[in-house]
């Protein structure tokens, strides 16, 4: 399985940040940034091995915080 580097455009403490992950698919390294606490919002992300781009806007930020809320949860089980 090839693991590829993304650079990810995310909200993170409040302020446009991009930050580095790795990750075999942008499935990956989308959820390599849910599960930190203090990323809000993902807003576009490249795979540097490919160039690929990939541009959510706004609209994973409903999902961060969703996925935020049954981390919280199952966690208090």
């Amino acid at each position: 399985m090839k693991i590829y580097e993304y650079d990810m455009l995310v909200e993170f403490n409040n302020k446009k940040q991009e930050l580095k992950t790795f990750a075999s698919s942008i499935e990956g390294a989308i959820d390599n940034m849910i599960v930190m606490e203090d990323v809000n919002s993902i807003y576009s992300a490249i795979c540097l091995d490919t160039g690929e781009q990939f541009n959510f806007g706004d609209d994973l930020t409903d999902i961060v915080s969703l996925s935020r809320y049954f981390i919280e949860r199952d966690s208090n089980v």
